[in-house]
């Protein structure tokens, strides 16, 4: 079997290399590698040059962003099987022989593994496939660096959405979901995910984008179940996404007023948590742990601290709840627990209190126009 990786870029001089060997060590055989380019000015076209006797077919010309660039490399693959890693994340060794055995023993087009998340440099957690038939998409994820996908998904469904500037490939997932395709779930870590794309700052806009690709794909059957969860979903991505843009470069020592312990627990191992624990680390504000219900077990630690069960935190310690969808759900756990609202916080508050502090604007739902 085949496989054509692409990989899409600009500007990437300070992590190219790293993602280019990581295809090139691959212990398989038949990979067609090309890289698309648009038109990097910082010595990324040097690299690509001082292996371009092992690069299949490279680029680099003007385009209309990432999405618009991976369809180059789809127009131009050959392969079997498409897979894409961008300009600053990497595969793990052997990963291509690995999905190769799950397409020979599997009847599946699609094979999705986990892959680590970093965050300034430093391995932070895991993020697995998640993929139900059963269950409605948008409750789901993939991260594109760790999906590995047959020639006949693309010719059955399409390339990606160019109208979708963030998050096209969610939007092909719903796609892919709504045409029941055969999918595949692994644990193996495939990929490193590096914290560097648009839409780990633009939470706002990437969720907003994400309700009106659920709405255009999955239609009218699904609107209750998109109003409900996308509902919850973007008031806390508003004040994130101006928190994100607007804090994270100046001094948020005034966020301190808004806590009145200098030691925490972090309630939830995910992105959210992992930027809670970011933000108590510049401030100086010590991090007990991390609590999670189900991520303690694959996880040793996360940027440096430990990971526990609920039931092995010291109750004496204020806890910080940060998560997104599932905040509602934190909290009656916290009460059965006996938890009162005076011994936790929501980060989600947080950052709100901060954000209308300081500039003044409030989350209108109106402002959510399909």
């Amino acid at each position: 079997m085949k496989f054509s990786v692409i990989t899409v870029c600009l500007n990437a001089v300070d992590t190219i290399e790293q993602t280019i060997n990581s295809v090139l060590n691959q212990d398989y055989a038949d990979i067609e590698y090309i890289i698309i380019d648009g038109e990097s000015t910082d010595g990324t076209l040097d690299i690509i040059k001082k292996y371009q006797n092992k690069i299949s077919y490279w680029i680099s010309e003007s385009d209309e962003g990432i999405y618009d660039a991976m369809n180059k490399g789809i127009a131009i693959a050959t392969g079997d099987v498409f897979s894409f890693l961008n300009a600053d994340d990497w595969y793990e060794e052997g990963i291509i022989k690995k999905i190769n055995q799950y397409f020979e023993d599997s009847d599946v087009s699609i094979v999705g593994g986990a892959v680590n998340y970093i965050v300034d440099g430093r391995y932070s957690t895991v993020i697995y496939s998640k993929y139900d038939l059963n269950k409605t998409y948008i409750y789901s994820a993939c991260q594109h660096q760790a999906i590995f996908t047959k020639k006949e998904v693309f010719e059955a469904i399409g390339k990606f959405n160019v109208n979708y500037k963030l998050l096209a490939d969610y939007e092909w997932m719903l796609r892919v979901w709504k045409n029941r395709t055969r999918f595949l779930a692994i644990d193996d870590i495939c990929a490193n995910f590096r914290n560097s794309g648009l839409s780990s700052y633009y939470t706002y806009d990437a969720t907003l984008e994400s309700m009106n690709a659920a709405y255009n794909i999955l239609g009218n059957e699904y609107k209750e179940e998109i109003e409900d969860f996308y509902g919850k979903k973007l008031e806390k991505t508003y004040y994130e996404q101006i928190f994100e843009c607007e804090f994270q470069k100046e001094s948020v020592d005034f966020i301190k007023k808004i806590l009145d312990e200098q030691q925490y627990y972090i309630w939830g191992a995910g992105r959210v948590g992992i930027r809670c624990c970011m933000l108590f680390e510049r401030l100086g504000i010590e991090i007990k742990g991390f609590i999670d219900n189900y991520k303690y077990n694959n996880l040793e630690k996360i940027l440096g601290h430990n990971v526990y069960a609920p039931i092995n935190i010291d109750n004496g310690i204020k806890i910080c709840v940060a998560v997104r969808e599932f905040e509602n759900q934190v909290e009656k756990q916290l009460a059965d627990m006996g938890y009162s609202d005076n011994n936790y916080i929501l980060f989600s508050e947080i950052i709100k209190k901060a954000v209308i502090q300081k500039t003044g604007k409030v989350y209108n739902k109106k402002n959510d126009i399909l």
